[in-house]
């Protein structure tokens, strides 16, 4: 089974997490990071406003994956 952690972080923790576990599971890590720099703030707009920030790399990059494991933040 081919397998891959991919993972977003606007603090770096999960980034970390991710990292970890990649390395323990010998599994690619891919890391999901926006163009542009944002703050919490625009971020909250973005989620009140409907806009999507634009991400790197683009999603069609795990279509080759059979299995991925997704670390990201949760906002409440």
């Amino acid at each position: 089974m081919n397998a891959a952690i991919v993972s977003y972080s606007f603090t770096g923790r999960n980034n970390r997490l991710a990292g970890l576990v990649s390395q323990q599971l010998k599994l690619e890590h891919i890391k999901i990071n926006e163009t542009k720099q944002r703050t919490i703030m625009t971020a909250a707009w973005d989620v009140m406003l409907g806009r999507k920030p634009k991400v790197l790399p683009e999603p069609g990059v795990i279509d080759k994956y059979d299995m991925v494991i997704f670390f990201s933040p949760v906002w409440m």
